[in-house]
């Protein structure tokens, strides 16, 4: 009997989790941008791969990486893009039909801007394509992560 408690944490493991709330791309690139913080946040590497993207549609659907390889990529942004609360500070058009959206983030007392370059894909939907990681490199290194010193570890959000 006392093996039961374990065997069900190992199955639902093994189930996987839910969907994710968040579809392929979004109406605008600030509404883009949005989401993929919320999902990053909710450390949702379903999500994650769902906004992120190039012209061709969705990460999750058009990359022709490994899907494991994603899922790390995925985990390993968010380390870098943990945060408390975030500040959409502008947004700008490029020269090449693409959007930079700038954000802050703020982690604990670290404040950092950055932004996201947002690429129209199909269906007039937008996804994320780069992420400006340097910016926020140093949340990650200071322990932003589950277990570390500013870590918010994905039940406790």
């Amino acid at each position: 009997m006392r093996k039961l408690p374990a065997l069900l944490l190992l199955l639902a493991a093994c189930h996987g989790s839910p969907p994710s709330q968040y579809p392929a791309g979004g109406n605008t690139p600030r509404e883009t941008s949005e989401a993929l913080l919320s999902a990053l946040r909710a450390r949702d590497v379903e999500g994650i791969l769902n906004l992120m993207g190039t012209d061709k549609g969705p990460l999750a659907k058009v990359s022709k990486d490994r899907k494991e390889d994603l899922e790390k990529r995925g985990i390993i942004l968010t380390c870098y893009f943990a945060h408390d609360k975030y500040r959409v500070l502008g947004e700008d058009a490029s020269t090449t039909g693409r959007r930079v959206v700038r954000l802050e983030l703020t982690k604990g007392d670290l404040v950092r801007n950055t932004s996201f370059t947002l690429v129209r894909g199909p269906a007039n939907k937008w996804f994320v394509e780069s992420l400006d990681i340097q910016a926020v490199k140093d949340i990650c290194e200071r322990g932003a992560g589950p277990g570390g010193s500013l870590g918010t570890g994905a039940a406790r959000t």
